[in-house]
């Protein structure tokens, strides 16, 4: 098991009696033995992952949007908290995303929205988006702006403002590794004209 930043995972004394099941704010890569008596859950604020034998990746961040499980090998079974909304099984190299629109809606309202796509794979670079944190880098694939934004506070430890708002809906790509804050604010610029101010901790971006 990987953690990444900001991640809290938590388990009880009742671990591994009828079901390993863990607790996850945050994102972490699983690899789990097979154990059929003892079924691997992971249990987020949107959804149940349950995984007999399989390595699966699962990033649930309470400051964003959209939640989502990867699956890598094996398979796993996606029950969501809401018991209407139903199952999904996982085949390799898919995955779900929920957005969640509680995070700005009326929890009570309002439905998430769930999607199953592939699990895209840069095979010159022999990495996926989801899990390429493993190896230390950082994979984006057509994200938005706002999403880039809190990866990259959490992997360099800093605070990024924009000075229009509009510029949070801008989508870019790129594989970056061992490459510091200034290198790839860097790249953003020369690519898609983002302009960027450094002081200290406090990043300021714009056009």
């Amino acid at each position: 098991m990987w953690v990444n930043a900001d991640t809290k995972l938590t388990y009880d004394n009742t671990f591994g009696v009828k079901t390993r099941s863990v607790w996850l704010s945050g994102e972490a890569y699983f690899e789990v033995a097979k154990d059929k008596a003892h079924p691997f859950i992971v249990h987020t604020d949107l959804m149940e992952v349950t995984a007999l034998g399989t390595a699966f990746n699962v990033r649930s961040y309470r400051d964003e949007n959209n939640a989502e499980t990867a699956l890598m090998e094996g398979s796993v079974q996606i029950a969501f908290k809401k018991k209407e909304m139903g199952k999904i099984l996982l085949k390799p190299m898919e995955k779900v995303v929920v957005r969640d629109p509680f995070v700005k809606a009326d929890r009570e309202k309002e439905q998430p929205e769930i999607a199953v796509v592939k699990v895209s794979y840069d095979s010159a670079q022999a990495v996926t988006a989801e899990t390429g944190w493993l190896t230390n880098r950082l994979v984006f694939k057509q994200e938005r702006l706002e999403q880039i934004i809190k990866t990259l506070e959490r992997h360099y430890g800093c605070t990024i403002q924009v000075q229009k708002s509009a510029l949070l809906d801008r989508k870019l790509s790129g594989i970056f590794k061992d490459e510091s804050l200034m290198e790839v604010l860097e790249t953003f610029r020369l690519a898609a004209g983002i302009q960027y101010t450094i002081d200290k901790n406090n990043v300021l971006l714009f056009n």
